[in-house]
């Protein structure tokens, strides 16, 4: 992260000769993202960083919205209409959240299919069509957790084949993992 200067020509966002923030991040497989952040100069290093890393769980967000709960479905044809729709779009992801919260006790939380399976399996009010949801739902997070146990297992490895872990490293994964 280093101060620089835009010079003329430069984005729109920023006036000539702006100081700004250029952040750049080098991912696990090499990928370097380069941006501009018009903070202020006296930021703290572990805001910007929390700032640049925010992006993930907003786009997550907007597609889970977009695919699941019909942020992209509307035909609206005035301002008015639009702010409703995304005010009930958002709710709707609020409430769909709050779901996934409460059902998540020592478990991976749960994604946005299985929270709307168990709402439609609740909006029919059959036991058996509830009963056979979470049993679908309590499927799903066993296969999950399993893969992301050995998708670890497998990273872990490759860290260690190319000496980038050292042993209290090791120690300290394998017991929060529990291997």
């Amino acid at each position: 992260v280093v101060r620089a200067q835009i010079e003329k020509g430069g984005r729109k966002c920023a006036r000539p000769l702006d100081e700004v923030w250029l952040y750049i991040r080098e991912h696990e497989n090499g990928r370097l993202k380069c941006s501009f952040s018009n903070a202020p100069a006296d930021i703290a290093q572990a805001e910007l960083d929390r700032a640049a890393t925010m992006r993930w769980p907003i786009e997550q967000c907007f597609n889970e919205c977009k695919g699941f709960l019909g942020m992209g479905d509307y035909e609206s044809r005035s301002w008015n209409a639009w702010h409703l729709h995304m005010t009930l779009v958002i709710i709707a992801h609020f409430f769909t959240m709050r779901l996934r919260h409460r059902f998540k006790t020592g478990q991976p939380i749960l994604t946005m299919p299985m929270t709307q399976s168990l709402i439609n399996a609740s909006l029919k009010n059959s036991a058996s069509c509830i009963k056979s949801a979470l049993n679908l739902v309590r499927y799903h997070l066993k296969r999950n957790y399993t893969a992301y146990c050995s998708h670890r297992k497998t990273k872990i490895e490759k860290l260690k084949a190319r000496n980038q872990l050292q042993q209290q490293d090791l120690n300290i994964l394998h017991s929060c993992l529990a291997l």
